[in-house]
């Protein structure tokens, strides 16, 4: 398989939160990294892959990863964002939205959340894709009282996560 020179991805993958619930301990993105990189699978070119897991995972490395992306990346390029992590959303007020959940964030209220998560407005600025609402698994959409139980972000936002 030729080589993807234009294609970029940014791989994040937390279970170990801070602050908050933590998830099962699942290798996705570890092997999502390993699929884009392997010549016989994706070919992505190996310095074009970032990945952030766990501790390394915060509001700033993410919000820097995202910077990398928009300034390495033109109209021709491949990106592929992949989060696996907790997602939230914010029905009302000023921060309504949806929201990525870093390693540190804080979430006993929706001022915290917005304040120490990545709103959904951040991460659709690469992709120009507009995301999709997170779910916990019971069918009804996340409230503002309390995340979803699991994400995972095979575009520019986040759903389920199952564990292996």
């Amino acid at each position: 398989m030729p080589s993807l020179d234009n294609a970029h991805a940014l791989i994040i993958g937390i279970a170990g939160y801070a602050n908050i619930r933590k998830l099962p301990k699942v290798q996705d993105a570890e092997d999502l990294a390993a699929a884009l990189v392997d010549p016989a699978l994706c070919g992505y070119d190996p310095k074009n892959v970032t990945v952030l897991l766990e501790q390394d995972a915060t509001r700033e490395k993410i919000r820097a990863g995202f910077e990398a992306l928009k300034g390495r990346c033109n109209s021709e390029s491949t990106v592929f964002l992949y989060f696996s992590g907790h997602g939230g959303q914010i029905t009302d007020g000023a921060n309504n939205g949806q929201y990525l959940l870093p390693v540190e964030t804080v979430y006993p209220g929706d001022d915290d959340l917005a304040r120490t998560a990545i709103s959904g407005s951040e991460y659709r600025g690469i992709t120009g894709v507009p995301g999709r609402r997170c779910h916990d698994g019971s069918g009804r959409r996340a409230t503002k009282s309390r995340p979803p139980r699991h994400t995972r972000d095979p575009g520019p936002a986040p759903c389920r996560r199952r564990p292996r």
